[in-house]
């Protein structure tokens, strides 16, 4: 098993290298590796060694190992997540109303679909996570989670009004087969909700302010805090307690 990788970026992604689906040991440390200065990020993603930066000004660019940067995609209105898997980007972008694209791996468009959130110009996280051949997209217009297929049929709405809200950041992540983790920034709470039941399985509330999330392996969830200096903090993924916390690089 390799070290943890982790990449914080000043959007409110953490990407982590390592397999989620396998038993991991409790990360105790954090060391910066490498630094790289680019245009105000709101979302990222790492796919096949390159990572993937949707930008304020609707594009989206690839970083490679050796630091070089391409334009990928261009034209999109504000980007609020891109995330990938094979040999397909998606991309959820605000507009009246939302869309979700799906882009091969050089920016040309395969297919997209219309997603009923709010427009009210503003950020509110990543809300786009991807689950075998699923899409899952938070509404906070109408306070739940929808499921698509990966052609945009609409599969299963899940209502959440205690996590989804209109005014509030919701970052979300895949938890196993049937779990979500998410957070949110101005209750100061994390959740994971079962996907099949629709029933909200633990609450944390020792975060405060919590944004990026992502499951490491099958035991543990990472949660950053940005609360002045930011912070890394661990949670055992099947009660939500807190294992342990670091001081963000």
């Amino acid at each position: 098993m390799r070290d943890l990788e982790v990449q914080l970026s000043i959007s409110d992604d953490i990407i982590i290298g390592t397999d989620k689906n396998v038993s991991c040991p409790i990360p105790i440390a954090l060391q910066l590796i490498k630094q790289n200065k680019v245009v105000y990020p709101l979302t990222d993603c790492h796919h096949r060694g390159n990572t993937y930066l949707g930008l304020d000004n609707g594009t989206v660019v690839k970083i490679d190992c050796n630091n070089s940067k391409t334009l990928v995609i261009t034209g999109c209105s504000k980007i609020i997540t891109i995330r990938a898997t094979g040999n397909y980007l998606f991309v959820l972008q605000s507009g009246s109303p939302h869309t979700v694209g799906v882009y091969d791996l050089n920016g040309k468009l395969i297919t997209s679909w219309n997603h009923t959130d709010l427009d009210d110009g503003y950020y509110h996280g990543s809300n786009l996570v991807l689950r075998k051949d699923q899409v899952v997209v938070a509404g906070r217009k109408n306070q739940q989670i929808v499921t698509y297929s990966d052609r945009g049929n609409v599969e299963r709405q899940i209502s959440c009004p205690n996590i989804i809200r209109a005014n509030n950041w919701s970052i979300m992540c895949e938890a196993g087969q049937n779990h979500m983790i998410l957070t949110n920034h101005h209750q100061s709470k994390v959740f994971k909700l079962n996907l099949t039941s629709g029933v909200v399985e633990w609450t944390c509330t020792e975060i405060p302010y919590p944004e990026g999330v992502v499951c490491y392996g099958t035991g543990y969830v990472i949660v950053c805090s940005f609360t002045g200096p930011e912070r890394i903090w661990i949670l055992n993924q099947k009660t939500g307690k807190s294992v342990d916390e670091a001081n963000g690089v």
